[in-house]
């Protein structure tokens, strides 16, 4: 079917090819008016003249040496196709009659009225109706439930007739079912033991990038750069300006990646402003020589281990058999996303610390800076510091708090505990901890476990009135100390358990399967639904569970929480802070345990901890009663412990005395 010719100028007949040219010009005939030439463009349309030409305009002389210069075309062409055979013939894919590139399968062919190269046996450009066609191996006429339908007033569908009318002619065979065959040179190339489409004749961008072995530079597909075997083919003049030879490979060469997410994908690239080799390793590779890792390849919070001589990776921690676990190097710091107080934030637009904004003071500086403080009690407004205009530019915001969705089947994190507990030397604590570790509970019974000594804190008031000890300074230690002692790098979670609080390991973690918490995610558990004003946000200190990827988030930056979150307070609202400042996102679990000192809350099977079990024989009846024992409790006082339950804990200890404190808890 003709398509219709779009209106042209004179002057923009001069830019179109010599068969569009020739559409312009009348058709020759002889003296009875027969035509001489029915289509320029096909040369054997040609009719010999046998008689004499009528008189010719000027403007018939020019058409008629366009027509010597279409046919000398067409017989070029036609020779080229005869010497080659069918490579020559498809070599590109493009339309004789609308110079468009062809259709690929399933696409509209109507305007290109060809396909390109596909199938066992080639595609074929079939009509449905005037509104569409494609490119299929084959087709039947009739309906198809693919189509569109239109509904009539009885909710009848109505489906279009395809008339299968072939327009153009059918392609050649794709080059993959060459493959374990004779692969066709030219338009086709071998590729390890597939033949694949010759990158070279590809046209463009968007069909380069869908072809695995081939890349796109430029203006030009090309071999894909790990195509190349050996080095000298690699480092050859034609593919040094893209290719280079690394790790006895060829790759793309980092320089050739235009932006950042394109260069995490090349290999080992890294981003500093543009894509270079990365100096350091991934985990998985060999770090004998960088001996670091690469936070941007996933290598954060890790460290270069040697397995032997001949061989070491990134890991984060290091205990398989047969490895000598010898660190090169220093652990890679884990990077943020956002500025800290008062730092530019020009580049990330977020601020890590609740109530900052990034804001643009001048032309010189963007920084973070505080606009509102929050406290119990609401939040409060805070100007701009001395030199700021009064209304900055808004470039950004900062961190808050969010929650993180449950993951889906299969990509859950694991319910592995190492928990560990900090106490008072000389305190009612030590006391607590020896009832403990007697009955193998608590902190006893988790996978793996760690106490550690605190130094007597000061109290102060929180702004909601309460009193509260100022710990903050002595849980950066305890933690500092978490760190040094290395456990926590081989389980999932790890738990941070008060002296009077008795948790229950196993429990703790069906709390956390039903969570189903994402699998290597910075995570922290809100353990309570009390109000949030009372709760800190709903994240008591009696138990902290945090994950591992949390974790090395904190001790990567505690020094900047302390800085800008300051160590006044309680210890659990400084980790909250510090770890929504970080990124962190949180799961909630409001059943993990209610505060309540009566051993009566012990009976509630569901909870995972109890707390606070200040009084000894509170805590040990809260033992009893979860190892299934039945206990006569009344009024927060367990009347039936017996008398002698002290030498289960002291066997030296005898007598009434045991039932009482060994230390006193100095008063402050």
């Amino acid at each position: 079917r003709a398509q219709p010719r779009p209106p042209t100028s004179p002057n923009s007949r001069m830019a179109q090819p010599v068969p569009a040219l020739l559409s312009h010009c009348p058709r020759w005939a002889d003296e009875e008016g027969k035509p001489l030439v029915a289509d320029a463009g096909r040369a054997r349309d040609v009719v010999a003249p046998r008689r004499s030409l009528r008189a010719l305009p000027p403007a018939g002389v020019a058409c008629t040496i366009l027509a010597v210069v279409a046919l000398a075309r067409r017989f070029s062409i036609a020779a080229k196709a005869r010497s080659s055979g069918e490579d020559a013939i498809k070599a590109v894919a493009v339309s004789k009659t609308s110079l468009r590139p062809c259709a690929a399968a399933g696409a509209d062919c109507r305007q290109s009225r060809c396909c390109v190269d596909g199938g066992d046996e080639g595609l074929q450009c079939y009509a449905r109706d005037r509104n569409w066609a494609q490119c299929d191996e084959a087709c039947a006429p009739g309906t198809r439930e693919s189509d569109p339908a239109a509904y009539d007033k009885w909710g009848h569908a109505h489906r279009p007739q395809w008339s299968c009318e072939k327009l153009g002619e059918r392609s050649l065979a794709g080059c993959g079912s060459f493959s374990g065959k004779w692969c066709p040179t030219g338009r086709c190339q071998q590729v390890g033991d597939s033949c694949v489409e010759s990158c070279s004749h590809v046209s463009s961008e968007t069909s380069c990038s869908g072809l695995n072995h081939c890349n796109w530079n430029g203006t030009t597909c090309y071999d894909a750069c790990w195509t190349f075997g050996e080095q000298d083919v690699c480092l050859s003049s034609e593919h040094r300006t893209r290719c280079e030879w690394r790790d006895s490979r060829c790759m793309t060469a980092c320089w050739m990646f235009p932006n950042k997410a394109a260069c995490l994908t090349g290999g080992r690239c890294a981003w500093y402003g543009t894509c270079q080799a990365d100096p350091c390793s991934a985990p998985g590779e060999d770090c004998r020589s960088t001996r670091c890792c690469s936070e941007q390849r996933g290598g954060g919070g890790m460290t270069c281990y040697a397995q032997n001589a001949y061989f070491a990776t990134c890991a984060k921690v290091c205990d398989g058999e047969g490895w000598a676990c010898s660190a090169l190097g220093n652990r890679t710091k884990t990077q943020t996303n956002c500025a800290w107080a008062g730092e530019d934030c020009a580049s990330q637009g977020l601020c890590c610390n609740q109530g900052f904004i990034c804001a643009k003071k001048d032309k010189y500086f963007t920084g973070c800076i505080q606009i509102f403080e929050q406290t119990a009690k609401g939040k409060h407004k805070v100007a701009p510091p001395e030199g700021w205009p009064a209304q900055p530019k808004w470039v950004g915001g900062g961190q808050f708090e969010y929650e993180v969705s449950p993951a889906p089947k299969g990509r859950e994190a694991g319910t592995t505990l190492y928990c560990f507990m900090a106490y008072l030397p000389g305190s009612y604590e030590e006391r607590l901890v020896e009832i403990a570790r007697a009955n193998y509970a608590s902190v006893f019974a988790c996978d793996a476990h760690d106490l550690f000594h605190t130094w007597q804190s000061v109290r102060s008031k929180w702004d909601s009135e309460q009193v509260t000890l100022t710990n903050i300074d002595v849980f950066i230690d305890v933690w500092n100390h978490v760190e040094e002692a290395g456990k926590l790098w081989k389980y999932d979670w790890t738990v941070k358990v008060d002296p009077d609080c008795l948790v229950v390991p196993q429990r703790l973690k069906w709390h956390l399967g039903g969570l189903r918490a994402p699998l290597k995610t910075a995570i922290y558990v809100k353990n309570t639904d009390l109000n949030s004003s009372i709760a800190n946000g709903g994240f008591l200190g009696a138990l902290e569970v945090f994950s591992r990827e949390a974790l090395e988030l904190y001790f990567d930056w505690w020094p900047m929480c302390q800085k800008t979150i300051g160590t006044r307070g309680g210890e659990d609202g400084f980790m909250k802070r510090c770890m929504d400042a970080l990124g962190v996102g949180f799961i909630t679990d409001g059943h993990m345990f209610v505060p309540d000192n009566d051993p009566r809350r012990c009976k509630d099977s569901k909870m995972a901890a109890y707390h606070p079990l200040k009084i000894q024989e509170s805590y040990q009846c809260c033992v009893d009663v979860v190892n299934g024992m039945k206990r006569d409790i009344e009024w927060g006082v367990c009347k039936d412990l017996p008398k002698d339950w002290t030498l289960k804990v002291w066997p030296d200890c005898s007598g009434e005395s045991c039932r009482q404190p060994k230390w006193v808890e100095p008063v402050t």
